[in-house]
């Protein structure tokens, strides 16, 4: 998902409305789902989003469009969260929609 201060969660949603990457796949984004049920409400978007909820940050706590250390801390947890499995090839990851 990238930085939860970024833009990425409102890239993300629109994108998954894109019919074309609903044929060729089931995404999963792995991020902050409070962080993503925002980005729908922002762009108005209703559908379903499959979330692996990695880190969780109180929005109150979130300075969009600045740098902060939670929000970057944030990132790099959900980077190794996801790397580490993957490295060790145990990818039995557990995830909800939002």
């Amino acid at each position: 998902m990238g930085d939860p201060n970024g833009i990425g969660a409102e890239v993300i949603v629109k994108a998954l409305l894109c019919s074309e990457i609903q044929s060729l796949c089931v995404p999963l984004v792995f991020g902050d789902i409070k962080i993503i049920e925002g980005a729908k409400k922002l762009v108005g978007v209703t559908n379903e989003i499959n979330i692996m909820n990695i880190t969780k940050l109180e929005k109150e706590s979130l300075s969009p469009g600045c740098h902060d250390k939670k929000a970057g801390e944030a990132s790099n947890t959900r980077t190794a969260t996801l790397a580490s499995p993957v490295r060790t090839d145990r990818a039995g990851l557990n995830w909800s929609q939002a």
